[in-house]
């Protein structure tokens, strides 16, 4: 059985096209902020919801709404040799990855991958997504064929979750597999903000202890006074297969196990949801059966 480091990697995007000096001083940063319309090459025509062009007007009615309002850091493009960019994003965003396939139409397919890239230790402009690599698999086959160096092409940040700190006492995280990425970025956007006194709890579902993601990140956080996870295991375990502090349960995340998470002000609760499209309707059933509000909870 491969291990999780040989199934998910971090993949880092670190080549953007910089702009000359002359061009960046007559251009506005709404300019630079402005979506980019997709291509028709870049639908898959698989009747996607939302499709991308779904996502590009939403993008442009936002940014006409907030014209002349930009961010200035986030916006920076410089023309040197150590910084050529940032990318503005927000926790819990993703960006598309765009990739030719010559053995079917059309010739172009995307995939969606979150970054889990602390937003103030971007390096030239780079940033990090979470991949799992599956076999077999056209978009595992293209990964495995980029090397250091290598062009990709990317569209994003993409994605309307926005955390607004303490807004909600407590923070309910229910997750499984590649689903802990949106998590693990907005973790470390809580903890690393002092004045932020959301109580996290992280539930994180795999088969068994060598495919937890993040494993020593989550070991690292979790000695933070307002973060705890536990661990769902679908296979058996020994208990000499546990590192660190770690809390594992049998099992996979049931309607039990949720109630057990939910002994908590439902009203002051914000419930962040991501994994496979039947484990998430999955578990917005529970917890509206549960009584949390529709409004309190998001699914990725």
């Amino acid at each position: 059985m491969k291990s999780i480091r040989d199934s998910c990697r971090l993949l880092s995007v670190i080549k953007f096209q910089r702009i000359p000096e002359h061009l960046i001083k007559r251009m506005s940063l709404c300019e630079l902020n402005k979506p980019e319309e997709p291509s028709q090459e870049d639908c898959c025509q698989n009747g996607c919801n939302p499709c991308v062009f779904d996502i590009y007007q939403n993008q442009l009615k936002l940014w006409e709404e907030n014209r002349g309002h930009t961010n200035s850091r986030a916006a920076a493009v410089q023309d040197s040799n150590d910084t050529v960019g940032v990318l503005p994003f927000k926790a819990g965003q993703y960006v598309a990855l765009r990739f030719e396939n010559a053995s079917k139409e059309p010739a172009f397919e995307t995939r969606d991958y979150t970054i889990v890239t602390d937003k103030d230790e971007q390096v030239n402009g780079s940033f990090q997504v979470l991949i799992k690599l599956y076999n077999p698999s056209r978009t595992s086959e293209y990964i495995k064929t980029l090397q250091e160096g290598s062009i990709t092409y990317w569209r994003g940040p993409l994605g309307d979750f926005e955390y607004k700190p303490n807004k909600y006492r407590h923070v309910l995280m229910i997750c499984m597999g590649t689903g802990i990425a949106p998590m693990y970025a907005i973790i470390k956007e809580i903890l690393n903000n002092e004045s932020d006194e959301s109580v996290i709890k992280m539930m994180f579902g795999c088969r068994n202890p060598s495919e937890i993601i993040f494993r020593e990140q989550l070991c690292r956080l979790s000695a933070h006074w307002n973060f705890n996870y536990i661990c769902y295991l679908s296979e058996d375990y020994s208990p000499k297969d546990k590192k660190y502090s770690e809390t594992f349960v049998h099992g996979k995340i049931s309607e039990e196990h949720i109630q057990s998470c939910l002994k908590l002000s439902l009203e002051n609760l914000q419930v962040l949801i991501c994994g496979t499209k039947k484990f998430n309707n999955e578990v917005l059933s529970y917890l509206i059966t549960n009584g949390v509000p529709k409004a309190n909870i998001y699914m990725f």
